[in-house]
């Protein structure tokens, strides 16, 4: 026996998906939509995805069953409903009729079992299931119908399959434009814009899907995302015009930049993101930074309020927790351990567990998050303060830096890195993956510092098999600090996400998950 969970009405589902006014977009035909960004993509493979920039550009051409609205709730896009068991074990979805992927093949419930079974083969390169390997079995039941088995019941399950790496592409591509059904280059789905191609480290291009089945149709004819590590650059280009949209301004010409004028204007977009250092804790090179109090005194070495007034020019808040206020499962973490600024604090630390005269290595990315390399120099000049000598290499390009997330601990080749993290469905299970024993490279796939703990293990497991969210709430609060209190990051702000547009152009926004949605942009009214 089966309860359904949600069934939207389709004209109510067009609206939420597309982020509509009510137009149609056909009345409002444009050349090419230029976006600024400072992070190119390492892999357009939608089962590889790690980057909210990245995965924002793939869902322009590959789509998945379900999608996270504006709302941040779980609605209908290639699936128009679904229904679970009574035991929480399998889900069966009803595919929307009449869609085809941009190469002419049709939607079916065969072309999804292909993608979904393809994210948890060992066999696909560098594939993120993440929380989806609670994926046990797909099974087609009819053309427009496939059930999906999980291993055991996990209640963000809807939520988890709004991610990019759930996206469901055309099964024929697998063997086209240089794609293995291993490795995908070229990604082929039903969304509104089709790929086209890239330059490395310039720019991906895009051209509007004449086949795309929803009515909210694409207006710009192509899109361009050029990439401009330089946040200084990427402003000059949208303020020329040779830009309609940039992401990550400079953070010192935000306060100029909201108050509008001179052709621009600012959106302030929701962002669940939490940054950090990441801290290698199974790093040969330091053995101390296995100790939890080694990585407290560093917490408390940095002065986390100065460097989001200094650096982020008060765009950001501290951290409380090792999520964002925003995220399900959040809970205040500070009862034992503030990580308020403690110069002579973090000294004392050190001196107790024996980490004096420690030298590490930080690993930074430039023009991916706001003023990152800024941030990671800030955070040496603090560390240094306390008695830590700190080196800080070149910053790579950004595919080359999230590679190295990829290689166990112990071969990762810096001590800490800058990092971010958006859960992109909105729930802590995703956040708290990067501390299951399970989900650390090489056995698993999330971004990862070493750490994990048995207790945290059958915490997250028993959170998300709740059916009641107060409890899931409760086993959550635990992990948040109990992590909290390990420190397994260097725990530092949660970042505003303003997005910078022409007044020439709207219908840009984003989602409470981080994501930047261009694909219905059109030009504004005159």
């Amino acid at each position: 026996m089966k309860r359904l969970l949600t069934l939207c009405a389709l004209a109510a589902v067009f609206l939420v998906a597309c982020g509509s006014s009510g137009s149609s977009g056909s009345s409002k035909q444009a050349g090419t939509l230029t976006i600024g960004t400072g992070t190119d993509a390492d892999t357009l493979d939608p089962a590889a995805q790690t980057t909210t920039i990245v995965g924002g550009m793939v869902n322009m051409t590959v789509e998945p069953l379900v999608q996270l609205n504006q709302q941040g709730k779980v609605a209908p896009d290639l699936a128009t409903s679904w229904s679970m068991s009574s035991d929480g074990t399998s889900y069966t979805f009803n595919l929307r009729p009449n869609v085809k992927f941009s190469d002419g093949e049709p939607l079916n419930a065969a072309a999804v079992k292909k993608s979904l079974d393809r994210l948890n083969s060992p066999d696909t390169f560098a594939a993120k299931p993440g929380t989806l390997k609670i994926i046990k079995d797909v099974t087609v039941v009819s053309d427009s119908k496939v059930q999906v088995q999980l291993k055991s019941p996990f209640s963000p399950f809807l939520g988890a399959m709004t991610q990019v790496s759930a996206d469901i592409m055309a099964p024929n591509s697998f063997t086209d434009h240089g794609n293995t059904l291993a490795k995908v280059v070229w990604p082929v789905g039903t969304g509104p814009y089709m790929y086209t191609g890239r330059v490395i480290g310039e720019q991906l291009s895009w051209s509007r899907n004449p086949s795309y089945w929803g009515p909210h149709k694409p207006a710009y004819a192509k899109q361009v995302y050029k990439v401009v590590p330089d946040a200084a650059s990427r402003e000059a280009l949208v303020k020329s015009g040779q830009a309609q949209a940039i992401m990550t301004p400079p953070p010192n010409d935000l306060p100029t930049l909201e108050k509008g004028g001179g052709g621009v204007k600012t959106i302030l977009a929701p962002d669940d993101r939490m940054i950090g250092i990441n801290i290698n804790t199974q790093d040969p090179r330091v053995p101390q930074l296995a100790n939890p109090v080694v990585r407290q005194a560093l917490n408390y070495a940095i002065n986390k309020n100065a460097i989001i007034q200094k650096v982020q020019f008060g765009a950001a808040k501290p951290l409380t927790a090792p999520i964002a206020s925003s995220v399900f499962g959040y809970c205040d973490s500070t009862d034992q351990n503030s990580y308020q600024y403690n110069v002579q604090k973090a000294k004392q630390l050190l001196q107790q567990a024996g980490a004096t005269n420690m030298t590490l290595t930080l690993a930074s990315p430039n023009g991916h998050y706001a003023n990152d390399y800024e941030v990671s120099q800030a955070v040496a000049a603090d560390l240094e303060a306390v008695g830590i000598k700190v080196t800080i290499p070149n910053p790579p390009t950004w595919p080359t830096y999230v590679s190295a997330f990829d290689l166990a601990p112990s071969k990762m080749p810096a001590d800490l890195y800058l990092l971010g993290w958006a859960p992109a469905y909105l729930d802590a299970s995703q956040q708290y993956q990067l501390f299951q024993s399970s989900q650390i490279p090489p056995a698993g796939s999330a971004d990862n510092t070493g750490w994990s703990s048995p207790q945290t293990d059958s915490l997250i497991n028993q959170a998300t098999a709740a059916t009641d969210k107060s409890t899931a709430q409760n086993d959550y609060c635990q992990v948040a600090k109990t992590v909290w209190n390990a420190a397994p990051w260097v725990w530092l702000y949660n970042p505003q996400n303003p997005i910078i547009t022409t007044t020439k152009v709207k219908n840009i926004y984003g989602l409470p998950n981080e994501r930047i949605v261009t694909a219905f942009a059109e030009p504004a009214s005159a």
